[in-house]
C-alpha cells in the first residue's frame, strides 16, 4: 500500500522485499537486521536531491502498478 502511494520503501532483506524493491531504484534493501545501514539509508533519503527523491517515489509506484497489472492479467 505504501508503494502504491509513491512512498519509498526501506526494508530488510527478508520475505518478498527483493521481489518488490529494486535496490537503489525504487527503494532500499537493507542487510537482515543491519540497523546501522537502515539509519544510513534514512539519512541518505533526507539528504537526497529533490529530483532524485521524486524519481525514487515514481519508480516505487510504477513498479507496484506493473506487478499488480501482471497479477491481475494472469488471473
Amino acid at each position: 500500500e505504501a508503494m502504491m502511494c509513491g512512498n519509498i520503501p526501506i526494508a530488510f532483506d527478508v520475505g518478498v522485499a527483493n521481489d518488490l524493491i529494486d535496490n537503489g531504484k525504487n527503494g532500499f534493501i537493507i542487510k537482515k537486521f543491519d540497523i546501522d545501514d537502515f539509519i544510513r539509508k534514512i539519512i541518505q533519503l533526507t539528504e537526497m536531491e529533490s529530483s532524485n527523491f521524486r524519481q525514487l517515489k515514481l519508480n516505487s509506484k510504477v513498479k507496484l502498478n506493473n506487478l499488480c497489472l501482471l497479477v491481475h492479467h494472469h488471473f
